[in-house]
């Protein structure tokens, strides 16, 4: 059972029912407490006192303008889920720092030193525009970025669709010129990039929950809100929502395949048959067996049969998700950190969370040959590689992007490769 929590209210400055002015003597400057003024006023002590108070604004203002608010909030475990996705030569994606483009040849090849941009906020979701440009949210913002010369990206353009980080981008999906956005309490939004130097928000559909990830399917976009799924109707000027079901788990995160959602809470995953997108229903669902305080699915990518979740601490995860009562697990490459390098010393660590009693019983959930410390906060899958970006704790230290190939046959096998 869900146990549901009421909306977050973040501590804020409340401006109290009086005015304050500034301290004389240590006292409260208010009208009253000012001393009248001493001698007679003329016309030219009026003028001074005028031009005193012009020169002084003007100065006020010019020190405390404020720079331009960015988000500073952001949700899940560790750190938020972030944005990956690849072309033929490289992987783009954001991380802590800012956008970073890797080329591919990068993580068989030493010495290939990836591109850098800074972007202010929390750089998440990322999506390509045409080869040329890439648009990034950084929470309060969309950020354009001129990638044409894959060695120099340049910030071109910022849109800012929020006020309040309650409000900010989660989640990205372009369909031609329009930009569908999962933006939080804000709901769904429609951004034209058609002149991507100038990006505009053209509609927003208010939803239930905080949308925080979307998956576009034909002319429905299906959008995971917290508390469960909508599906909305996007084939007309305003997209419309047609239904919404509550999912009974938190969904994070969504990806989409032959009418049928599969959605990311932090230990399951579901699956949502919308062949009728009034009456969607669950059909089935899978949960990961990663014995650690900060497993949860993160992220979610579908390839025909096979749903790949960025699985948090447990690493990465592969599901059968097309049949069954329940989701099939494929292949997992997890972690056990450095500290815990033998057998023993890992079957040990999993008896102490109270989920096995036995040696044998605890070996169930220890992988062979496994020991990449990687925490998955965002993956691509480009045919039989697999790039996983890993949150890297220091906060002085950039993310990590790991590269790995899968096979499914003749049996399901991850091959560790490199990181950059």
């Amino acid at each position: 059972m869900r146990v549901r929590f009421p909306d977050a209210t973040f501590g804020r400055n409340k401006i109290l029912g009086r005015a304050f002015w500034p301290s004389l003597d240590g006292k409260d400057a208010s009208p009253a407490n000012i001393p009248a003024p001493c001698g007679d006023v003329t016309p030219f002590s009026q003028f001074k006192l005028l031009a005193f108070l012009i020169i002084s604004t003007a100065v006020v203002a010019e020190v405390q303008q404020p720079e331009e608010k960015h988000a500073s909030i952001y949700w899940g475990s560790l750190g938020p889920r972030r944005g990956l996705v690849v072309d033929a030569s490289h992987v783009f994606v954001t991380t802590k720092k800012g956008l970073s483009i890797i080329p591919k040849t990068s993580f068989t090849t030493e010495g290939i030193e990836p591109a850098r941009l800074a972007l202010k906020g929390i750089p998440q979701p990322l999506v390509l525009l045409n080869g040329k440009r890439a648009l990034a949210g950084t929470g309060q913002h969309i950020a354009v970025i001129d990638i044409e010369d894959r060695k120099a990206p340049k910030l071109i353009a910022k849109l800012r669709v929020a006020d309040d980080d309650l409000y900010g981008c989660e989640d990205f999906e372009l369909r031609g010129k329009t930009l569908y956005v999962a933006s939080r309490r804000k709901g769904l939004l429609t951004v034209d990039v058609s002149n991507p130097a100038q990006p505009k928000i053209k509609n927003r559909l208010k939803l239930p929950g905080m949308a925080s990830g979307i998956a576009l399917d034909g002319d429905i976009a299906c959008v995971a809100v917290d508390t469960g799924i909508a599906f909305v109707d996007i084939s007309g000027k305003r997209p419309k929502k047609i239904s919404y079901l509550d999912t009974l788990r938190s969904a994070l995160s969504v990806d989409s395949a032959r009418k049928h959602a599969v959605i990311a809470s932090l230990n399951y995953i579901e699956v949502i048959d919308y062949s009728n997108p009034k009456k969607p229903k669950s059909i089935r669902e899978g949960v990961h067996n990663a014995p650690f305080w900060y497993a949860g699915f993160r992220d979610i990518t579908l390839r025909e049969h096979l749903a790949y979740m960025a699985t948090g601490e447990g690493g990465l995860y592969i599901f059968d998700w097309s049949t069954g009562p329940k989701c099939k697990l494929v292949a997992q490459m997890g972690f056990w950190g450095g500290g815990r390098t033998k057998r023993q010393q890992r079957i040990e660590y999993v008896k102490k969370f109270g989920i096995a009693k036995t040696d044998k019983e605890a070996a169930k959930y220890i992988p062979e040959g496994v020991n990449y410390y990687f925490i998955g906060i965002a993956l691509a899958v480009d045919n039989q590689q697999i790039y996983v970006l890993g949150h890297v704790l220091d906060k002085k230290r950039d993310d990590r992007v790991h590269c790995m190939r899968f096979t499914e046959t003749p049996s399901p096998d991850i091959t560790y490769i490199s990181n950059r």
